[in-house]
């Protein structure tokens, strides 16, 4: 499938990954089985902005459990987290930032 996609044959060879240190494209790879799994994602892009998975730009309320004074600080680049919100848009939407 990813081959008749466009991807390239080397995409799909054994990568290795310490997973103690960081890597940028761990982190990717993650990201990727994450919108595969989870198809209701968003991506955090500041400390009320997200982006939906069909592109659109999104804020959080005041109420969600990640708002606060402080920009929020995730131990990675790509964390997965559930949204609580009444918003009919963010029902079941899980976040990554």
């Amino acid at each position: 499938i990813m081959l008749m996609s466009g991807f390239p044959e080397e995409c799909l060879s054994s990568q290795w990954f310490d997973v103690e240190q960081s890597h940028s494209k761990l982190d990717i790879v993650i990201l990727l089985l994450c919108f595969d799994i989870y198809p209701n994602v968003c991506f955090h892009i500041s400390k009320r902005k997200l982006l939906t998975n069909e592109g659109r730009e999104a804020l959080l309320n005041e109420n969600f459990v990640n708002y606060g004074r402080e920009i929020p600080i995730f131990p990675s680049s790509f964390f997965l987290r559930s949204i609580l919100s009444e918003n009919s848009n963010f029902n079941k939407l899980k976040i990554f930032s």
